[in-house]
C-alpha cells in the first residue's frame, strides 16, 4: 500500500526491499513495482542501494523477531546517516527504535498512532491521547527528527506545530498510516524541502475525505489511490 500510494503521489520509481517470498504476490497486485530481496543486501550492497533512490519507507511490515531486528540493526544508521534521504519511519521501525533510543536525523519522519507514541515515551495510548501536544513535543524532544502524530486532528511537529482538521472517521482503518507513508516518502522524494511535512498530511486527509463523499463506512485504505492522484494533481 505505501508503494502504491508512492506512485499514486506521483513517483516516478518504486522499489519494495522485503523477502523474495512476498515478491511474487506483490507482482501480481502491482507490476510496476520493482522488488529487492532484503536477504541478498549487505551493508555495502544496501549503501549502494541508497545512493540511487531519494526516500525510503522503512518499518512497515518489518515484524519484531529476531530476523526483524537484525534487519533494523544493518539498515537504520545508514538511513539515519544518509543525508541526501527523506527517510519515514513507521510501524515496527519505530517499535525498534523505542527499544533502541536514539537521535533522528532532522531528514527522518516518524509517524506514530497513540499506542506507538506510547511505547515510544513508556506509558499507555490513554496518556497519549490525554494530552497529544504535550507528547508530540515529547516525543521530538527524545528523539529528535520530525514528527506526525496520527489520529483525530492529527499533529505533525518540524519547525511548529500543525493541526490537520481535515479527514474523517472512516480513515481510522488499517493500512490509511502506510498511506501516509508512502505519500511522505513520494512527495519528499520529488519535492524536498519545497513541500512541508504538514502540507503531505493534509494532502492525504483531503484524499481520504473525497473517498468518504459516498460515506465514511467501510472506507478502505487500498481504495485510497485514485483520489491521491486527484489531490495531488488539483
Amino acid at each position: 500500500m505505501s508503494a502504491e500510494a508512492a506512485f499514486h503521489a506521483g513517483a516516478g520509481k518504486v522499489t519494495v526491499v522485503c523477502h523474495s517470498k512476498h515478491h511474487q504476490a506483490i507482482l501480481a497486485r502491482s507490476p510496476n513495482i520493482m522488488v529487492r530481496d532484503i536477504n541478498g543486501l549487505d551493508q555495502g550492497l544496501i549503501q549502494h542501494l541508497l545512493a540511487q533512490v531519494d526516500a525510503v519507507c522503512f518499518g512497515m511490515g518489518l515484524g519484531r523477531d529476531e530476523w526483524a531486528e537484525n534487519i533494523y540493526q544493518l539498515w537504520f544508521d545508514l538511513l539515519n546517516k544518509n543525508s541526501h534521504l527523506e527517510v519515514v519511519l513507521d510501524a515496527d521501525g519505530l517499535w525498534f527504535l523505542a527499544r533502541y533510543p536514539q537521535q533522528l536525523s532532522a531528514h527522518v519522519y516518524a509517524t506514530p498512532h497513540s499506542g506507538e507514541a506510547a511505547t515510544l515515551l513508556g506509558c499507555k495510548a490513554a496518556d497519549i491521547e490525554q494530552d497529544r501536544i504535550a507528547a508530540i513535543y515529547q516525543l521530538q524532544q527524545k528523539y529528535a527528527g520530525q514528527w506526525v502524530l496520527k489520529g483525530a486532528g492529527s499533529l505533525t511537529l518540524d519547525d511548529q506545530l500543525w493541526i490537520c482538521t481535515q479527514g474523517n472517521a472512516g480513515m481510522g482503518t488499517g493500512g490509511m498510516g502506510d498511506v501516509l507513508a508512502g505519500m511522505i516518502a513520494s512527495l519528499k522524494a520529488q519535492f524536498h524541502e519545497q513541500v512541508s511535512l504538514h502540507e503531505i498530511v493534509s494532502l492525504h486527509a483531503q484524499a481520504g475525505d473525497l473517498l468518504a463523499e459516498q460515506g465514511i463506512r467501510g472506507l478502505q485504505a487500498h481504495e485510497m489511490g485514485k483520489v491521491i492522484y486527484q489531490v495531488v494533481n488539483q
